[in-house]
């Protein structure tokens, strides 16, 4: 991890450095939010630790549970999926998973990533009443070879004023688009 170097510049003024977070030589996060750079983190973290899963089918879709039984919205990757997922969160169906979800094939059932929910800043809008102080953005062209950042704020479903579920039996399958 390169942690940025403060530098002085004439006048007084303190510019900071950004950060970069590296996975080997694949630099995974480049900027300067300390939770950004923890989302990113656990975002990477979660992509590792579930293509180890056996037994189970990882799919891109956010998942919550309606009337006993999975909601699974597979989607291409989108930054807006968790905020979808944690609305519904929000409207009373218990929350299992934001952009990654797993299904167990023989008993045909969707788990929880147990992991907390990746709300985009943009998406912060929908929930006034959490306390979290936005982050600002600049649109730039990403450099060659680095993911384009996108800010996160981790948060649990309780944080939202949802519950979180373990398991449910396969019940319904929207594919949703975001314009």
């Amino acid at each position: 991890m390169d942690c940025g170097q403060e530098r002085r510049i004439p006048g007084g003024k303190i510019l900071t450095g950004k950060r970069t977070l590296y996975y080997g030589t694949l630099a995974i996060y480049r900027g300067k939010s300390d939770e950004e750079m923890a989302a990113r983190l656990v975002a990477f973290a979660r992509d590792i630790a579930m293509q180890r899963a056996d037994g189970y089918i990882r799919i891109r879709a956010g998942a919550v549970v309606h009337s006993g039984r999975a909601m699974t919205l597979p989607s291409l990757p989108n930054q807006h999926l968790p905020g979808l997922v944690a609305l519904l969160v929000r409207g009373g169906a218990p929350y299992l998973g934001d952009d990654v979800t797993y299904i167990e094939p023989v008993m045909r059932r969707v788990y929880s990533t147990g992991l907390p929910i990746r709300l985009d800043a943009e998406d912060l809008r929908h929930f006034p009443d959490l306390e979290r102080e936005p982050v600002s953005r600049r649109r730039r062209r990403p450099s060659p070879g680095m993911p384009t950042a996108t800010p996160r704020r981790l948060l649990t479903p309780e944080e939202i004023g949802g519950s979180a579920a373990t398991d449910a039996p396969i019940g319904w399958i929207i594919f949703p688009s975001f314009e």
